[in-house]
């Protein structure tokens, strides 16, 4: 009778029930850790052999689309009369209007630096 009390107590009791959940929650958490640790260490050691070769670091660089300063990034023309079109014929094209949008957007940028720039130089002034 008491072993029976003593099960019914265990099995409605909602701490019993929390505990095995935060025991289930830290296995967890401790599987993601190892996992997040493994994968720290292969960035690191990946990380040190590109820091040994310049090569290796310049084309991981570039295929993040990174460039040298002073140089001008390349994007390919995939509309253009190089596939035999005539350039009239690329009034309609829609890589002229991302190619507005892009330019409008450069100028955007470069207006709001040059306006904050005048804003930060009058407030130091």
């Amino acid at each position: 009778m008491i072993a029976g009390a003593g099960t019914i107590w265990l099995a409605l009791n909602p701490s019993v029930w929390k505990r095995r959940e935060l025991k289930q929650q830290i296995a967890q958490l401790r599987t993601e850790n190892d996992s997040l640790a493994a994968r720290k260490a292969e960035m690191e050691h990946r990380r040190d052999a590109l820091m040994k070769d310049p090569v290796a670091l310049e084309r991981e660089g570039r295929l993040m689309g990174l460039v040298r300063p002073g140089e001008l990034p390349f994007v390919p023309s995939f509309a253009g009369p190089a596939e035999g079109r005539p350039a009239d014929e690329l009034q309609g094209s829609p890589w002229i209007g991302v190619g507005m949008c892009a330019i409008l957007a450069l100028l955007a940028i470069s207006v709001a630096a040059l306006f904050l720039g005048c804003l930060l130089e009058v407030r130091a002034g």
